[in-house]
């Protein structure tokens, strides 16, 4: 989950840009977010973002190709392990993945 994430966050971001990854440990609960200073996510998209077969407009930043089933793959691992993956996102302002693993 955590390499789709990290490599997706690269691709969609500018060069100049940057990717963070922070760790928040809780009590119940371990939170890894990323965030990238990428071109982000049309709001309306959101929805569609994990779907199998969901199409959203944003495209790669240097011409690298992407076959779409990634992130339904992540959503799938993390289902499957009672875990959540949320993301916001605002278009032109990037986007913030948060993998919520439970202890």
């Amino acid at each position: 989950m955590l390499e789709n994430l990290v490599s997706n966050a690269i691709k969609y971001s500018p060069s100049d840009r940057f990717v963070w990854i922070t760790l928040l440990d809780e009590e119940n609960e371990v939170h890894i977010n990323i965030r990238d200073e990428g071109m982000g996510i049309n709001k309306e998209e959101l929805p569609l973002l994990f779907s199998k077969y969901g199409k959203i407009s944003t495209q790669p930043n240097a011409g690298e190709t992407s076959t779409r089933p990634g992130l339904s793959i992540v959503k799938r691992i993390a289902d499957e392990l009672n875990d959540r993956i949320l993301c916001e996102s605002e278009r032109g302002k990037g986007s913030w993945f948060t993998i919520i693993l439970r202890k």
